[in-house]
């Protein structure tokens, strides 16, 4: 059992990553110059490489502080949140790392698609924006069957 938690975590960030791409990869036909998958999927996987800097600087942190809950999110400026409702679960997804990483990724695709950045920061924080938004729909209703309401 102890194993299977960080596969699964494993296999669901790997297919995280690859809906990012086929998402990018569909709107970039409107937008741009179309660009392969293979090449948005090594954009989005190179971007990615700046989060572990963040998992870098959570380790020791967690192990001084012997607890998992070591935020680099918004969450450090809304202690006052509880932990099932849906803005801290929101501001849970909205880590300064991954901001970092999808500033590489939309620099990245407005590169390789060879349109304005200004349309690949709306193309990719939209993106992001909207699927945090649904992890933090799904983690609040998860919190609230699981009884923590």
């Amino acid at each position: 059992m102890v194993y299977c938690i960080p596969c699964a975590s494993c296999i669901f960030i790997n297919w995280y990553r690859c809906s990012y791409t086929w998402c990018y990869q569909t709107r970039g036909y409107e937008i741009g110059k179309e660009a392969g998958f293979k090449k948005l999927l090594s954009i989005t996987a190179y971007s990615y490489l700046v989060t572990i800097a963040g998992i870098i600087l959570k380790t020791p942190l967690s192990l001084i502080k012997q607890s998992a809950e070591i935020h680099t999110s918004l969450l450090l400026f809304s202690p006052f949140l509880k932990q099932e409702t849906f803005f801290y679960n929101f501001f849970a997804q909205i880590d300064f790392f991954n901001i970092w990483a999808f500033i590489l990724l939309s620099i990245g695709i407005s590169v390789v698609s060879e349109f304005d950045r200004k349309k690949s920061y709306i193309l990719v924080f939209v993106t992001w924006l909207l699927f945090a938004a649904g992890l933090a729909t799904l983690a609040t209703i998860g919190l609230r069957m699981g009884g923590l309401k």
